[in-house]
């Protein structure tokens, strides 16, 4: 079978470079672009209902295919502009293309830039006004955002209770963004604050049960009786957070945070019944807010009459998480006849949203960023699954990690990369045993993607949080933390002494996901901190540290007596490397993670592809084929395609996303086979 191209002649080749990232193929100059069905060749002149064999390899052009936020430079398609912010939920409360938004009661986009009145998009006419209204028009997690800045600011559907009382399930969410931690304040209640929880309210709340902190209580009556649900600790941040509440009757309230099913403190016993108690709908309040208001951002507020599914609301925060985003659809393609697609593979211009190489690997077949894990001691990936109590390392090197019950983090998490594992702050810790390897001198490199939310209650606003670290009390081989606003490193030098380098006040903030490296350069006599690819500090030092402590390695707290300090928040991708990492290498590790290229696909069984929805693995809309599927070293080749109908006609869509306005993905090339 030989490979075919598309009808458009490639009457003239050139290599690109895509936005600072080179694109890895060719362009396409003065194709033809009249005829918006691609053709796939054949072998053996099959048509009609006979079987079709051959490949369909596509170098999208500015002619080609539609768009939306993306753009081609050279023939190579990419986000354009630094990219859209990410689409809002469907309107009109129908079937979408990627969400089921049967059952929508409100979608208030929040968009408005002027006026009183916040549209209600989902058809319902459930509409919400503001005497007092917030200010509109700030940057949103999908275009604009309404932001509360004042005790007195609401936006208010008295209609509510005629449309919230009765129901027998029911799903809130929205994208929240908080300006404080530590609070009680909250963004949406079924009534006028009165200093209670109990019917519909979602806040944030400083102190919960079982010496909780800094969680999420959310609330709801049900046949007359206050149903209320109490986080897990450490749930706040000042960054965008997706939240969703769901419940139907027989059930119990059920939290969403960031796409993943929340862990509770405390909730109430499952209940029977239907809503009651709503008498007004508040946004900008929550139930204990009688002379304050929530200080932040609202967007994206939706209510369902139905609880959606843990895949809905994955599907909902993948598909707006990143901060910029765009996609191109290929034409269609016609296959002559029924062909069985069985593979895809695709020509990305770097590697985006790809975990980082395994067994101390090095790539070369990227056009950029490249990594290089030569002298890669441990790599922890956190791809396990939820209850995992070993942690693999993937470096080659078989320094797994273990824990036990209420010490292991919540692995299966949303991660920054695939998966990660969620550390709570007060119990977990994932313990390595000591190794020869591990007893690092001279060069070495840490790394780590971290979400961080709290330090150990104890210290207080000293807030000390460990990523890793190597030995007992001071004596330490090497220690990778955060303290009071800063990233810092530690060890005992080799005439026994106690070492300590950090980053200026203020570099660490909880506000999400940030790429953390520290490069100790001994050869040439420097520390190097970076975050988010970028280096914020480097200083002299003169000291080697000691390699001859042999206690374990610890991830996410240190071996000090009581003084665990234990790290909380998410964590993804540890690395430790024996040699001094380039400030390239440490760009590259960002990099990857920073950027998303997902690929959906339909089978359609006319040639508009009329009613068909794109889909991933298995024919689910919620999925998408990525990286995350490719663990070789090379770029992703023949993929192998699950749930697609055979079809005569078939089209592919790329996401392209980032939360950089440095990194933008782009691809050269796409290929569908049908052997």
């Amino acid at each position: 079978m030989g490979r075919v191209r598309s009808q458009a002649l490639c009457l003239l080749s050139i290599c690109v470079l895509a936005l600072g990232l080179a694109a890895g193929g060719c362009a396409e100059i003065g194709s033809d672009t009249a005829t918006p069905v691609e053709s796939i060749d054949t072998t053996g002149g099959q048509s009609g209902d006979e079987p079709v064999s051959g490949s369909y390899d596509d170098e999208p052009d500015a002619g080609s295919g539609t768009n939306n936020g993306t753009g081609f430079n050279g023939g190579t398609g990419q986000i354009e502009g630094g990219g859209s912010p990410p689409p809002g939920l469907p309107d009109g409360g129908g079937s979408s293309s990627w969400l089921d938004m049967t059952g929508n009661l409100l979608l208030a986009h929040l968009d408005e830039a002027s006026g009183t009145t916040l549209t209600d998009a989902s058809g319902a006419g459930n509409h919400l006004d503001c005497s007092t209204c917030p200010v509109l028009g700030a940057t949103g997690k999908s275009a604009s955002a309404v932001d509360f800045t004042a005790a007195g600011q609401s936006a208010t559907d008295a209609s509510a209770p005629a449309y919230l009382n009765g129901l027998s399930a029911i799903t809130v969410l929205a994208w929240i963004q908080s300006d404080l931690r530590d609070t009680d304040r909250g963004f949406l209640v079924g009534k006028t604050p009165d200093g209670a929880d109990g019917v519909l309210g979602l806040r944030y709340d400083a102190t919960g049960p079982s010496s909780s902190i800094n969680l999420i209580t959310a609330s709801l009556q049900v046949s007359g009786a206050p149903l209320t649900y109490h986080s897990s600790s450490h749930v706040q941040t000042q960054a965008w957070q997706f939240v969703a509440l769901t419940w139907s009757s027989g059930s119990e309230l059920k939290l969403y945070l960031d796409g993943d099913l929340d862990v509770p403190t405390q909730n109430s016993a499952p209940a029977s019944g239907a809503i009651d108690g709503v008498t007004t709908l508040l946004v900008g309040k929550g139930p204990l807010d009688t002379a304050t208001a929530w200080d932040g951002r609202v967007d994206e507020l939706a209510i369902f009459n139905r609880e959606l599914s843990a895949s809905e609301i994955r599907a909902i925060f993948e598909h707006q998480t990143m901060q910029y985003s765009g996609y191109y659809d290929s034409d269609i393609i016609d296959a002559g006849g029924i062909a069985t697609w069985t593979s895809l593979s695709w020509v990305p211009g770097a590697p985006y949203g790809k975990m980082q190489p395994g067994s101390a690997g090095t790539e070369t077949a990227y056009s950029a960023h490249n990594v290089d894990m030569t002298g890669n001691r441990l790599l922890l990936r956190f791809e396990e699954s939820s209850g995992a109590t070993t942690f693999v390392d993937s470096s080659g090197a078989a320094h797994d990690g273990t824990c036990a019950g209420a010490a292991c983090p919540r692995a299966g998490v949303v991660g920054r990369v695939g998966s990660g594992g969620r550390f709570d702050g007060t119990n977990t810790v994932v313990t390595i045993p000591d190794h020869a390897d591990l007893r690092m001198t001279g060069d070495m490199s840490f790394s780590a993607w971290v979400d961080w939310r709290n330090g150990d209650p104890a210290f207080g606003a000293n807030e000390f949080s460990y990523i890793l670290e190597k030995g007992v009390n001071d004596n330490d081989n090497y220690g990778f933390l955060f303290y009071n606003g800063k990233a810092a490193f530690e060890c005992e030098d080799t005439g026994n002494t106690y070492r300590y380098w950090e980053t200026a006040a203020g570099s660490v903030v909880m506000d999400g996901w940030h790429h953390w490296a520290v490069v100790y350069d001994d050869a040439n006599n420097l520390i190097k901190f970076y975050k988010d690819g970028i280096e914020i500090s480097s200083q002299a030092t003169t000291y080697t540290c000691a390699n001859d402590q042999t206690n374990p390695l610890l991830i996410g707290m240190q071996n000090y007596g009581a003084n665990t300090m234990r790290m909380a928040g998410k964590m993804d991708e540890i690395g430790m490397w024996s040699r001094a990492l380039g400030p390239s290498e440490v760009t590259a590790l960002y990099q990857r993670g920073v950027t998303r290229l997902k690929i959906q696909l339909r089978a359609c069984d006319d040639s508009s592809c009329s009613g068909e929805f794109f889909s991933g693995p298995g024919g689910s809309a919620y999925e998408y084929y990525s990286e995350l599927i490719n663990s070789a070293l090379g770029l992703p080749t023949a993929l192998t395609l699950s749930g697609v109908t055979p079809s005569r006609w078939a089209q592919y869509r790329v996401f392209l996303q980032t939360d950089s306005a440095t990194y933008n993905p782009g691809f050269s090339s796409v290929t569908l086979d049908a052997p």
